[in-house]
């Protein structure tokens, strides 16, 4: 079986209040995540990690809350890229606890928050104690943002994730749809269509409906090659993709996905 595809593997979910929660911190998040993300766009995690823990440092000396919340969710998620679940998991409980020390719980900054932290328990087998995050994070987010909303999609996918894991293959099937039907609506294709596609086909395999797989494939084929965008988040998004093609029997179009990403991290 192939590794489930996740929208959070190439874009940490980042709410759109984003700037306004962090408008009144004392550390320069804005500033702080666009040089993080040139880290990773280059797949530098070291330095993106430097740089989340010496400003987490600073926001702490400070006694700037908003500001460690904020970097609280970009470290969890690149400690969980990087597969440290000790650091991840520490750093969603940290977040969490902010999250409800600050009363953000009901708020769409709050419910971003939870999303991130219950990505980073499922991706470590932890679905138990993600998915009741996934809810509470859905509840808020369904009710407070237009229903094509991006943030929904991403979190859709990784919902779903989490209940296939669980073998919930039906409702997991169902929510891989619903997210479909937000990223379909955006004015230009996105590489979260192709991996929802490749979701969908997984969890068709593994409910022994296989049918559909062949279509499936397609779809995320012609996705990745109409994609507008040639950086680096689409880079990741290809190298993500190349095993599922690889695990279907398309292991040159893998590689070709694979070297394209390399040329694109290499700068050509």
């Amino acid at each position: 079986m192939s590794e489930a595809l996740r929208e959070e593997d190439y874009r940490e979910p980042r709410c759109p209040m984003d700037l306004r929660v962090s408008s009144r911190s004392a550390v320069p998040i804005s500033r702080i995540l666009e040089k993080t993300d040139e880290a990773l766009s280059r797949e530098d995690y070291a330095e993106a990690d430097r740089l989340l823990r010496y400003w987490l440092g600073e926001a702490r000396d400070c006694g700037d809350e908003r500001g460690e919340l904020a970097l609280l969710s970009e470290q969890m998620g690149l400690n969980r890229k990087l597969g440290r679940e000790t650091e991840a998991v520490s750093c969603a409980e940290q977040a969490l606890a902010l999250t409800e020390r600050l009363g953000l719980s009901d708020s769409v900054s709050g419910a971003t928050f939870f999303l991130n932290a219950a990505t980073v328990y499922d991706a470590f087998r932890r679905e138990q104690d993600a998915l009741p995050l996934f809810e509470t994070a859905r509840s808020v987010l369904e009710a407070q943002l237009p229903w094509d909303d991006p943030l929904l999609a991403g979190l859709y996918n990784n919902m779903g994730l989490c209940l296939c894991s669980l073998g919930q293959y039906t409702d997991g099937l169902r929510l891989f749809r619903n997210a479909l039907s937000v990223l379909a609506e955006l004015p230009e294709p996105r590489g979260e269509l192709a991996v929802t596609w490749l979701n969908i086909a997984d969890a068709l395999e593994n409910s022994g409906e296989p049918g559909q797989i062949p279509a499936c494939m397609a779809e995320a084929r012609a996705i990745l090659e109409g994609c507008p965008r040639r950086d680096g988040g689409y880079a990741f998004i290809l190298k993500k993709c190349a095993p599922a093609f690889r695990h279907r029997g398309e292991e040159a179009y893998a590689a070709e996905l694979e070297t394209r990403a390399e040329a694109i991290y290499a700068g050509a």
